[in-house]
């Protein structure tokens, strides 16, 4: 099989060049179409968040409401207070028992 190589003929030749004059033009809108759709994704992702936050809003507001909080907070300062009293005392252990 042989295979030659012919010269191309005007309307390949003009089809070359339209090509090359095009190609830079094409990179510019592959770009921003590509920063379209980022913009899109980040859109999306947005809408999803501020679903979400509607959605859980409601809760926050339950929990924001001081009369429930205070039970929650005094068994909070309860176990702080108990921390702090372990704490005093292995460090009075460590002090004078050292191992």
């Amino acid at each position: 099989m042989y295979i030659c190589c012919l010269e191309c003929d005007n309307c390949t030749r003009l089809l070359l060049d339209d090509i090359e004059i095009i190609d830079p033009n094409v990179a510019s809108i592959r770009r921003e179409l590509d920063s379209v759709s980022v913009d899109i994704f980040t859109s999306q992702r947005l809408e999803n968040i501020n679903q979400t936050v509607a959605e859980l809003r409601p809760l926050v507001d339950r929990l924001t409401d001081s009369s429930q909080l205070n039970p929650i907070k005094r068994e909070l300062y309860r176990v702080q207070t108990l921390a702090t009293e372990v704490n005093t005392k292995v460090s009075c252990e460590v002090r004078f028992n050292p191992t």
